[in-house]
């Protein structure tokens, strides 16, 4: 036995031949090369993920919208309290895709009577694709019942507004969001 420095004992090898063992058989070169190995995995599935799920939403101008957003929102609760329409849209229980669905929308004022001849109109937005929304007039059938009927190319969630116009002053809307199944 030769001591070594502070006291350590070290055995050395009666040949002083040194024993090369291959990288490959190193726990320590095989823990480096999996953690490498997650780390790609990982960040490519991530990748792939954020290319297949980018909605591709840009607001115009979001300076503006964001500042008018308050705004808006205080005219919007003011209506609301001041008209106190009745809004109910009925929708179909499942809707389903590249089917003919009618919308029927019922407005009435806050005594409940039908309101009529308000331009009410469908907006229908596609939540994660906006070169797939449309708009559509809703008509009138019987005082105060309008009815439209839409049909779905892609199946997900689509945002439903409904917005009714009796006069300037005189505006709500009603939105809902729906799953349009295959």
């Amino acid at each position: 036995m030769n001591k070594g420095n502070k006291g350590v004992s070290v055995k050395e090898n009666e040949t002083d031949d040194v024993i090369r063992v291959p990288a490959w058989k190193s726990p320590w070169v095989w823990g480096m090369a999996i953690l490498v190995t997650t780390m790609l995995v990982v960040n490519f599935t991530m990748i792939t993920i954020g290319l297949n799920t980018h909605t591709g939403l840009v607001v115009d101008d979001f300076y503006a919208k964001g500042k008018a957003y308050l705004h808006e929102e205080v005219k919007h609760n003011e209506a609301e309290q001041r008209l106190q329409w009745r809004m109910v849209l009925k929708e179909p229980s499942t809707p389903k895709l590249n089917q003919l669905q009618q919308y029927q929308f019922i407005l009435k004022d806050k005594q409940g009577e039908p309101i009529s001849d308000a331009a009410v109109e469908l907006y229908v937005y596609r939540v994660n694709d906006a070169s797939k929304d449309f708009s559509m007039r809703m008509k009138e059938i019987r005082a105060g019942v309008y009815v439209a009927e839409a049909e779905f190319k892609l199946p997900g969630h689509w945002d439903l507004i409904v917005s009714a116009v009796k006069s300037e002053e005189d505006q709500l809307d009603l939105a809902r969001r729906i799953f349009v199944q295959d």
